[in-house]
């Protein structure tokens, strides 16, 4: 393996986990949103306030763990492949180390910007400070990888 991949790689786990707990968090901070209308909806549907409530607080328990593992895993491997993608193309590309960073971070910033489809009216959304951070995140995250990369590759 070359010094450039193991470099995407370990960047790519770090920025990836880090993009990962940023989502965590945006999620968090409307649990009790999510968990109200979870109740609210089951009331509606004709479940027994206390039962709709039991319910409702079991998803309070449940919600952490499994959006953490989930997140967190999404955001790694798409970091990964992003690490592996840039150390693929890195001698090709003709460019500053930080233009081949700011390159991928505007390329992967429009691609999940697309791949998101807006929520549906009715479904908590957190703050805006939450897609700011992780858009910015995601552009200065390829940055990161290029840096490294640049570095492994003045090594070699």
């Amino acid at each position: 393996m070359t010094t450039r991949v193991k470099w995407g790689l370990v960047a790519g786990l770090v920025v990836g986990v880090l993009a990962g707990v940023l989502a965590y968090m945006s999620i968090m901070s409307i649990l009790d949103v999510i968990v109200e209308q979870t109740y609210q909806e089951m009331v509606q549907g004709g479940i027994p306030p206390a039962e709709a409530r039991q319910a409702a607080e079991l998803t309070r328990q449940i919600v952490p763990f499994t959006v953490f593992a989930g997140v967190v895993v999404i955001h790694v491997i798409i970091y990964l492949i992003v690490g592996l993608v840039m150390a693929a193309v890195w001698e090709r590309l003709r460019l500053p180390w930080y233009a081949k960073g700011a390159l991928f971070g505007v390329v992967l910033a429009i691609l999940f910007s697309l791949l998101s489809p807006p929520p549906p009216p009715d479904v908590p959304t957190p703050s805006a400070v939450f897609g700011y951070a992780s858009v910015a995140l995601d552009f200065a995250g390829p940055i990161l990888l290029a840096w490294l990369l640049n570095r492994a590759a003045s090594r070699a």
